[in-house]
């Protein structure tokens, strides 16, 4: 370019435009927008046909969306539209007149056409509308940032053209882009599937690959949530991402990082797994100058951190501002996992205010709250697996909030066996901490200290140790989680009774027991009888004692109610409960043995009582002291204790 100099064009045009689109596109990809800029301004400046200056002018929109210009870019593909003589509606809000005609007008067009149908159509052989169709695309990038409501008629544009006139690379992002529409507006998730489908089938035709990694993002992220599990979009993401830096598309494999990063968040994988994946994100969109997709993970990797211990603060109350003043949040992110996931979110914020506000105010939060209850009945019903969870959640607070304490009890149950069956671990805890506060809230501290610890553990287990320390001290105030840099999945608790990290077992097996207690008593089994004798679960208990590798063994033995709450009793003490805790579990134990008439079970727990209460109390010395001599007196006699 620089030794044919300004006289190039005269002596030599066809070169000279392939020198400068080919040179912008480079600088483009590189990112050094100053020497694109001036080779796109070249060619547009002079006086040459415009289907000539559709490469620089497809550079130029892609380059101003990358850095975050949407405005400055839908103007230039719709004013190169018109330069073609192509239809190009007007930059404003749509109607929903407007919308709903132009689908019943692609409906006609589509007339129950399979996947297989639309990828067999004829392949588009016409220069002026494959350039149409290009700048399109480009405009459904931007839109859906600027302008959501005039989407759907750039996708029908897309979809209008490729049923008409045939199919190019870009027909397999504008079906996919209906897709888009099916799954999330128009509610019809299986229609939706079905163009998703589509568009990956023409994408396997000869000369489409160029829309791969665009296609790949929109139906990964738009459409396959919607009626098959959330993890399942995991890999074919990152497979996105590594086409399109094959194929020099870098701002689209970019999106297909973000849409994966959002989707390990979402589906609960470790927190400490993702900030690593995040970090090393940023990087990679750091050398590619993406600048906007980086700014989405700083935000996602900010929140991970403060997940993982710092500052976690914010309660219903902040939460119900922060709802009502971001408004419909689902209009600027249509039919992603994002906007499914901030309907649950908005929903069960609006719920807990209705149960701590009265009068107008109560009926308001409430009404609120059953809308969005509504979004996600209809989503579950639809087909989509991500939200079975979220109902039953809402739906157990629901029940709280009207009362219906015996549908409460059993939806919080069917919360954490869905979460927990379906891989959503960040969620489990969710259930365990929203169960615990209404058990605590109806006087049953003992249900709802059990599902505080199994929050606890879950959190910890997800790396959340933020959240784990902020229910310690919601609990004592005086608790505080250490996490080591180097090894951030080693957690130290600190607080007034120090635990080592050989009792997780022994905690581990006394909420077990508690859960087969429970299970037991409900089907009224009340029976000291253990399913061999009294001895095996003497020898599980001693295993216990000392070490956790029968844990599988013992809960397999103990299938009966009375023996677990004794033996819960025994592995609280030997994992060094505090005593104070320990004493009232003891006296509560004891008085439900008593009711069930279970004697020598009960004798087993005074004994404990006896010493816990000992222990808590040193004024007595005659009592509690016992020197080294009194203790081989008392040792001799039962030197064959563990036989039996």
């Amino acid at each position: 370019h620089d030794v044919l100099g300004s006289r190039g064009w005269e002596g030599d045009h066809r070169t000279m435009l392939d020198l400068c689109s080919h040179g912008a596109n480079a600088c483009f990809v590189t990112g050094d927008f100053d020497s694109m800029n001036e080779l796109i301004d070249e060619v547009l400046n002079k006086d040459i046909d415009t289907k000539e200056k559709y490469r620089v002018s497809d550079i130029k929109v892609k380059s101003l969306y990358s850095i975050g210009k949407f405005n400055e870019a839908i103007d230039a593909a719709l004013d190169f539209k018109r330069l073609l003589g192509l239809p190009a509606p007007r930059k404003k809000p749509a109607s929903t007149f407007t919308i709903i005609r132009e689908f019943i007008r692609v409906k006609r067009l589509l007339k129950n056409k399979s996947a297989e149908d639309i990828a067999n159509l004829p392949e588009l052989d016409n220069e002026l509308y494959e350039m149409g169709q290009r700048m399109n695309e480009h405009l459904a990038v931007s839109i859906y940032h600027v302008e959501p409501t005039m989407l759907p008629l750039i996708i029908f544009q897309l979809v209008t053209t490729s049923l008409k006139y045939g199919l190019n690379s870009s027909s397999s992002s504008g079906f996919a882009g209906l897709g888009l529409l099916l799954c999330g507006p128009f509610g019809k998730p299986h229609e939706g599937r079905e163009m998703a489908r589509a568009a990956e089938l023409i994408l396997e035709k000869p000369g489409m690959r160029s829309s791969a990694t665009y296609t790949k993002f929109l139906t990964q992220s738009f459409c396959y949530h919607w009626t098959s599990p959330l993890q399942d979009t995991i890999e074919p993401l990152l497979e996105g991402y590594q086409v399109g830096i094959e194929i020099g598309d870098n701002d689209r494999a970019c999106y297909c990082l973000v849409g994966r990063s959002y989707n390990l968040f979402y589906v609960g994988r470790a927190l400490d797994s993702i900030q690593k994946e995040l970090e090393a994100t940023i990087q990679v969109m750091t050398q590619l100058k993406q600048d906007i997709s980086k700014l989405q993970i700083i935000n996602l990797l900010t929140t991970v951190k403060k997940l993982r211990g710092i500052d976690v603060k914010l309660e219903w109350k902040e939460a119900i501002d922060l709802v009502q003043t971001a408004g419909n949040v689902r209009l600027f992110h249509s039919s992603t996992s994002t906007s499914v996931r901030y309907t649950f979110l908005e929903a069960l914020t609006y719920v807990k205010a209705a149960q701590s506000a009265f009068g107008w105010k109560k009926r308001q939060m409430k009404k609120c709250a059953y809308k969005t209850l509504h979004l996600i009945r209809g989503w579950a019903k639809h087909g989509n697996v991500n939200v079975v969870h979220y109902l039953y959640i809402l739906e157990a607070e629901f029940d709280v909030l009207n009362g219906k304490n015996k549908k409460a009890k059993e939806r919080f149950n069917a919360a954490i066996t869905t979460s927990s069956t379906n891989g959503f671990l960040h969620d489990r805890a969710l259930a365990h901490e929203l169960a615990s506060a209404y058990f605590k809230a109806q006087g049953d501290d003992y249900w709802g200290n059990y599902h505080i610890e199994c929050s606890k553990r879950c959190y910890q287990e997800w790396g959340c140790i933020g959240k784990v320390e902020q229910l310690f001290m919601s609990e004592s105030g005086t608790t505080k989680v250490e996490v080591t840099d180097d090894k951030a999945d080693e957690v130290t608790i600190l607080s007034d009774g120090k635990r080592s990290a050989g009792t997780s077992a022994l905690i581990a097996s006394r909420d077990l027991l508690l859960e087969g207690y429970r299970t037991e008593l409900d089907n009224g089994d009340v029976e000291s009888v253990s399913f061999q004798s009294e001895r095996q679960n003497g020898a599980a208990l001693s295993s216990f004692h000392f070490g956790a590798s029968f844990l599988t063994r013992l809960v397999s033995f103990l299938t009966l109610t009375c023996n677990q709450v004794s033996l819960r009793c025994y592995h609280s003490w030997s994992a060094y409960h505090p005593l104070l805790d320990l004493q009232a579990e003891l006296e509560a134990s004891i008085s439900a043995l008593v009711q069930l008439n279970q004697r020598s079970h009960e004798r087993s727990l005074q004994a404990y009582l006896l010493v816990a209460r000992r222990l808590r109390n040193l004024t007595n010395k005659d009592e509690t002291s016992l020197g080294f001599k009194e203790l081989l007196k008392a040792v001799e006699p039962t030197s064959n204790v563990f036989h039996t």
